[in-house]
């Protein structure tokens, strides 16, 4: 196993001959890593998918992992290890700008994480100089065989990739395009999505491997003579079984609470369905900002759902999301863009039945067989009658949950994509 010395410069890692050494380029936040570099700000879970990812190179001995992620604690390096992978997690922003916009922050923007917001903010000011400089010297130090960069869209890490493109094999996940983001109002934030979208463009053009996150979708950017994977996507597998749950719901919404995840069209099918003669009761959960939510309630109100329709707001612990979603018959999945959705992946490990719209990368969880029902257009009248139809036909809501369940196993158990990475790194290293 490698051992890790520091000097006044950077790491110096010192390995085992004839073990592939990779480093994971990427951020994250999630209690692993708190355990590592301290709680000293408040944030809520990031990127599980990534957390996930580390979790399946624990205890193997196939690889020397190193993961390289930005330090959003305490914007400090902090390097560990744990169950044999080592973590370097770096300084990401300039730390005197920062503490100035600060309080600037506090007084403008109400949000629980200002310390991030803050230290986002001086990136952007700085063109992100400080990840540009401080990640470089951490790679050159692990002398790595591959890089593994997880998105290219988040300049707190990505730019960091831009001296190593054309010196060490680079295989970019793909787990979201910046290019593709609405356009803001607010000018700081469209500058922003503008040099992110800059950035994205020239690492995806000059990769040379790529993997998208879950299927073989979502490579249009990718023209360039790229050698390109595909690998399913990590999955956290909950402990809930919803087939053995006491039932306190009809349906239950659980994702980004926002007029593109589908809310709206959720509520206006509840309304159909009660004008229909159909009264079922729904649980929402999840976070929405103050003044959408209000309008939410709005049509609640005007749907006639008020004594039908329970908002629980943010829950931090993953694990309170998936004991009330396992207590609902259904998931309603109405998101009008999507690839591949954690939400339907973790309902089909925890037999719970999925209503959603065929869009984007949705259709491929029935290419195998039919594991979720799938409404063939963005239409809330289409969408209530196959909610109606999941909660009613026994049979059918039966050979939905079997079909989920046993696909989830098949393509996306961990061990399985586990053993994908790895046969990937060795393609990878192969050419």
């Amino acid at each position: 196993m490698a051992r890790v010395f520091k000097n006044d410069k950077c790491i110096i890692i010192v390995s085992m001959k004839n073990k592939v050494k990779v480093v994971l380029l990427c951020h994250y936040w999630s209690d692993d890593m708190a355990e590592m570099v301290g709680r000293k700000h408040y944030f809520r879970e990031l990127s599980p998918w990534i957390q996930e990812t580390i979790n399946l190179f624990k205890g193997k001995n196939d690889i020397e992992l190193h993961v390289v992620a930005p330090n959003y604690a305490s914007n400090s390096d902090v390097d560990s290890q744990k169950d044999g992978i080592i973590f370097h997690y770096y300084r990401y922003a300039p730390r005197l700008l920062s503490a100035i916009l600060l309080p600037i922050v506090r007084m403008t923007i109400k949000h629980n994480e200002p310390h991030k917001i803050a230290e986002r903010t001086a990136n952007l000011i700085t063109r992100f100089i400080t990840p540009k400089r401080r990640i470089p010297p951490i790679i050159n130090a692990i002398k790595p065989d591959i890089i593994h960069l997880y998105g290219s869209e988040n300049l707190d890490y990505s730019v960091g990739i831009l001296p190593f493109l054309e010196k060490v094999p680079v295989l970019l996940t793909i787990q979201g395009y910046a290019y593709l983001m609405k356009k803001s109002d607010s000018a700081i934030v469209q500058n922003s999505n503008n040099l992110r979208a800059k950035y994205e463009d020239y690492i995806n053009k000059r990769v040379h491997y790529v993997t998208n996150y879950g299927i073989d979708y979502g490579f249009e950017p990718f023209e360039n003579g790229q050698k390109k994977y595909v690998l399913s996507a990590i999955t956290r597998v909950p402990k809930e079984d919803a087939s053995k749950t006491e039932k306190k719901y009809d349906i239950v919404f659980y994702a980004r609470i926002n007029e593109e995840k589908g809310i709206e069209d959720l509520l206006h099918s509840l309304g159909l369905l009660k004008r229909s003669g159909k009264t079922y009761n729904a649980v929402v959960v999840g976070k929405a900002e103050e003044t959408y939510l209000s309008k939410l309630k709005g049509i609640v109100e005007e749907e006639g759902l008020k004594d039908s329709v329970t908002f629980t707001g943010f829950l931090d612990d993953h694990e309170d999301v998936y004991r009330i979603a396992s207590s609902a018959k259904v998931l309603a999945f109405p998101s009008h863009n999507d690839v591949s959705p954690n939400t339907i992946r973790e309902s089909m490990f925890m037999r719970l039945p999925v209503v959603a719209y065929g869009i984007g990368g949705v259709p491929f969880f029935n290419v195998h067989k039919e594991c979720i029902c799938l409404v063939d257009s963005i239409d809330v009248n289409k969408f209530s009658k196959a909610l109606n139809r999941v909660l009613n036909d026994d049979q059918y809501r039966e050979m939905l949950i079997k079909n989920a369940y046993d696909d989830a196993l098949n393509y996306y158990a961990p061990e399985r994509i586990y053993q994908q990475t790895i046969d990937i790194y060795k393609d990878v290293l192969a050419k």
